[in-house]
């Protein structure tokens, strides 16, 4: 008996559950994935994108097997995949590109292997999708490591410093988390959970230099697979001249009545709404919650201006209820660092935007902000545009000489009814009297 407590002891000591650091990161350039398809020539050329990387992928030569992969794009902001920090892995970018590596339990570990064209300190690695069945096994080295007086390469042993992980959906129940085993020569991945619907996922950074990673695969399983991809990232935290991370944010905007009709709020031109409800939800809908409860809603001031307070990291959506007679006027490219345009949808929802130190949009409080906004750090222009569908009437009044030609360019699309009495343009009724 006491064996057994020894073995199972010893077992414990040996895996880590990996669990995320506090500070913040900034990842840039996923690797995409798209082109690649199984079998894996000898020599696969991948070119690592808005970088200067060139990645060579080859199966080892001594493998039996060949490893079964293919590059797959998944959707983000759904209810599947919306947890904030995988979001921030792939640049915030409509899609996650993942390897996805597959194998099944009659087949040895396969395994691909990476070559980089150039020694990385930058490289961060995104593994997910481990369950029970799976052991996934990560071999990497800087072979350019050498030291003075010695004889050949001394290669730096590497250990995977632990940067994130969650589940694919934060709306959704988690499932176990990937938990690691560190040997001198290797590490390996798994998961005590069998079969999971929400996915798991864990961001690792090599504690050394990297320019060769070798990805092994073993299934207990009769098919099984997990996903993986490549980032480049920096520990905003160890950058020393950052100022300190803000724990609290402000999400504000306007909602307007789009009056020429171009998405954008021009307070010269446009009207602010005023008495207008605002909802901010969690990115699949949800409410949000806070230590006090739940987030309540907030109305627009007479300025046509809302503010949601002292928010936490995270992504969000903000949605508006109008009155019937309003629908979203034409939405422009929800560009976050551009506060003036509507950002909302036909359902009268933004799409998921994140809310942290380095996300788009957000900037720091300065001197000419409402006086409401009390936190050091704001996303402002998360806007409601809206349009009327309530007719409006001009009358005008013509002498017996003028005319009226409801194909001519003058009238800029303007078109008169067979008798010439009305002008529709725009959804304005224009009364003609003569």
């Amino acid at each position: 008996m006491k064996l057994i407590i020894f073995f199972l002891f010893f077992i414990l000591l040996n895996f880590i559950y990996i669990d995320s650091i506090g500070d913040d990161w900034r990842f840039s350039s996923p690797m995409s994935f798209e082109s690649v398809v199984s079998p894996v020539p000898k020599n696969r050329i991948l070119q690592w994108v808005d970088t200067s990387t060139i990645i060579n992928m080859t199966n080892p030569v001594d493998q039996k097997y060949v490893s079964q992969i293919v590059g797959i794009n998944i959707p983000t902001n759904t209810s599947y995949l919306n947890n904030a920090e995988l979001i921030n892995f792939f640049s915030n970018k409509s899609s996650a590109t993942f390897l996805g590596q597959f194998n099944c339990k009659t087949n040895m570990p396969t395994c691909i292997e990476y070559k980089f064209s150039e020694t990385m300190n930058d490289f961060c690695m995104i593994v997910a999708s481990v369950d029970g069945f799976d052991r996934v096994t990560l071999h990497g080295m800087d072979t350019t490591a050498g030291y003075a007086n010695q004889i050949g390469p001394v290669i730096k042993p590497i250990h995977w410093i632990d940067v994130k992980n969650g589940s694919f959906s934060s709306t959704n129940p988690e499932c176990g988390k990937i938990f690691k085993t560190e040997r001198p020569e290797y590490t390996t991945l798994g998961c005590f959970d069998k079969i999971c619907d929400n996915p798991n996922f864990a961001i690792l950074k090599p504690n050394v230099t990297i320019d060769y990673l070798k990805i092994c695969f073993e299934s207990f399983s009769d098919s099984e697979y997990f996903f993986y991809s490549f980032s480049k990232c920096v520990n905003i935290g160890s950058e020393i001249t950052r100022p300190p991370l803000s724990i609290a944010f402000s999400v504000s905007g306007v909602a307007f009545l789009d009056k020429d009709y171009d998405g954008i709020y021009n307070p010269h031109i446009d009207s602010p709404l005023p008495g207008v409800n605002v909802f901010l939800t969690t990115s699949g809908g949800q409410p949000v919650r806070t230590k006090y409860g739940f987030m309540a809603p907030t109305k627009t001031n007479e300025k046509g201006f809302y503010i949601f307070s002292n928010i936490a990291r995270g992504a969000y959506r903000v949605k508006f209820k109008f009155e019937p007679q309003y629908s979203p006027t034409t939405k422009e490219k929800s560009d976050y660092d551009d506060y003036s345009t509507s950002k909302i949808s036909a359902t009268f929802s933004t799409d998921v935007f994140i809310v942290s130190n380095t996300a788009a949009g957000v900037r720091m409080t300065t001197d000419s902000d409402d006086e409401s906004i009390t936190t050091d750090r704001v996303l402002p222009g998360i806007n409601g545009g809206v349009i009327s569908s309530d007719s409006e009437e001009m009358t005008i009044t013509l002498s017996s000489s003028d005319s009226i030609d409801g194909s001519s360019s003058e009238n800029n699309g303007a078109s008169s009814g067979e008798n010439g009495d009305f002008i529709n343009r725009k959804k304005k009724s224009i009364l003609i009297e003569k």
